[in-house]
């Protein structure tokens, strides 16, 4: 993720979906070297922020990272499958995933890694961060078809950067209109 995807993530569109961050958790699903956890340490006012990594030497970075620079008062990683942290995705204010499962898991478990995501985020007014939109991600049935129903769980966030006259380039702008929200049901 860019540092434009992060900055209007973090700086501008959250801040008008949240009014008070007070213990408000942000996780990263697959969380590699951990760029979205320092952007939105930097960037926003998120007290909790986890990443999740099923791959350990990436956490081991992560963590160096974290000690190194001193931000372990705000960031953790938890190093597993995201299939394994149920518990911890539906105490979850906001959850990004970022091109998380379509580069790393054959069809049939990224099949599986959706659904035990639908039955584990469940916190009504949890905010998902996607890129691509999930109406993308979800088509991996048989013959392109959606193998969830994302309208009985989520509701989209019509969020548009053309909308909101930031100074972006048409470049930017395209780059920050591959990014969708959506809010638990």
């Amino acid at each position: 993720m860019s540092i434009i995807q992060m900055k209007y993530i973090f700086k501008t569109v959250l801040p008008r979906m949240i009014t008070d961050f007070t213990n408000t958790t942000l996780i990263d699903v697959g969380s590699r070297l951990g760029a979205v956890l320092f952007g939105a340490y930097y960037f926003s006012k998120f007290n909790k922020i986890v990443g999740v990594e099923m791959n350990a030497e990436l956490c081991h970075i992560q963590n160096e990272i974290i000690h190194k620079y001193a931000l372990g008062n705000r960031i953790e990683t938890v190093c597993s499958d995201v299939c394994n942290v149920g518990e911890l995705l539906n105490q979850a204010d906001v959850i990004l995933l970022n091109n998380t499962f379509e580069f790393f898991l054959q069809r049939d478990v990224q099949i599986s890694t959706w659904q035990n995501i639908r039955r584990n985020i469940c916190k009504s007014g949890c905010i998902l961060i996607t890129v691509p939109s999930l109406e993308e991600s979800v088509c991996i049935g048989d013959e392109g078809q959606p193998i969830l129903d994302l309208n009985s769980w989520l509701v989209p966030l019509n969020v548009n950067a053309s909308d909101l006259k930031l100074d972006y380039s048409e470049d930017e702008l395209d780059e920050l209109s591959n990014i969708h929200f959506y809010k638990v049901k």
